[in-house]
């Protein structure tokens, strides 16, 4: 009995690795660690690129001085908090499945023993 309860563990951890996993690729997050009862999640800001700093130069506005524009910080706070709803949205959906699976089940055993 342990044996099995320890294998239905697994696969339900699986399961649920595999829905953060795909959600934060989606979102170009990195999924660093798995801290057993919680993931730690990142998503990395990525250097201005020479054409963002001739576009800066070119406006000559004081309110960028850091080494990333305003856009990129923008989307990337956007796909992270996509990311996490994706996230909220699928396990949901997997277990509203899963219980509409046990009913399934139940009425078709119930069913055959009639």
């Amino acid at each position: 009995m342990n044996e099995v309860f320890q294998v239905r563990t697994m696969i339900f951890v699986n399961q649920i690795s595999d829905i953060v996993h795909s959600c934060i690729d989606i979102f170009n997050g990195i999924t660093n660690k798995n801290l057993g009862d919680c993931y730690l999640l990142s998503w990395k800001f990525k250097e201005k690129t020479e054409k963002d700093k001739d576009k800066e130069n070119d406006i000559k506005s004081d309110k960028m001085n850091s080494n990333l524009s305003n856009e990129k910080v923008e989307e990337l706070t956007d796909c992270a908090i996509l990311g996490y709803l994706k996230i909220i949205k699928k396990i949901k959906k997997y277990f509203i499945l899963k219980i509409m699976q046990r009913q399934q089940n139940k009425c078709t055993q119930q069913f055959l023993i009639i």
